[in-house]
């Protein structure tokens, strides 16, 4: 905050400092990527699963002790509408109307005003369109995905929400306690 105010019309001063800080804080800004890492093998072995896993032909290779285990049903809770291994357009709208709650959970935070900042118009601005353009975006990837890929997507955002949640109240009982003590 300090810096920010300090540089508010230098954004280049600015963003030397943060940096500095950064280092003599030992922060790593791109730390939040490492989740996302982590995931890409998962979503890419589930992808190979879930396009080719479930044909007769490729069963042989699921164990070297079972010769040939006939099939697997892909049909979820043996629900017929949620057949892993086909596109489901159902999951799909759900994961994007899941994405949308996980966005405006973050708008709706609500930030602190520095005036006069030039930065935080910008900022306000991207974040509106990123609230719009992530459903969009999660709808037409899921929709051409299987249901199982789109299933994963929508669980993994409803617990990032989960977190968010608990984060969010977490850190609003930490100011309701400061403000008590003060």
């Amino acid at each position: 905050k300090e810096i920010q105010e300090k540089y508010k019309t230098e954004p280049q001063e600015k963003a030397k400092q943060l940096m500095a800080l950064y280092k003599t804080e030992k922060i790593n800004p791109a730390s939040s990527c490492l989740p996302l890492l982590l995931q890409f093998p998962i979503l890419i072995a589930l992808y190979r699963v879930f396009i080719n896993g479930f044909k007769p032909e490729s069963l042989d290779k699921l164990y070297s002790f079972v010769a040939n285990p006939g099939i697997i049903n892909p049909v979820m809770l043996g629900l017929n509408f949620l057949d892993l291994s086909q596109k489901n357009y159902l999951l799909a709208i759900l994961a994007a109307i899941a994405q949308f709650w996980q966005g405006k959970m973050l708008i709706n935070k609500k930030q602190p005003n520095v005036a006069g900042a030039k930065d935080e118009g910008m900022q306000a601005m991207m974040n509106k369109q990123m609230l719009y353009m992530m459903p969009v975006i999660t709808l037409v990837i899921g929709f051409s995905l299987p249901g199982g890929l789109t299933l994963y997507w929508l669980i993994t955002t409803l617990l990032t929400i989960l977190q968010q949640w608990l984060t969010f109240r977490k850190e609003s009982n930490l100011t309701v306690a400061q403000t008590i003590k003060s």
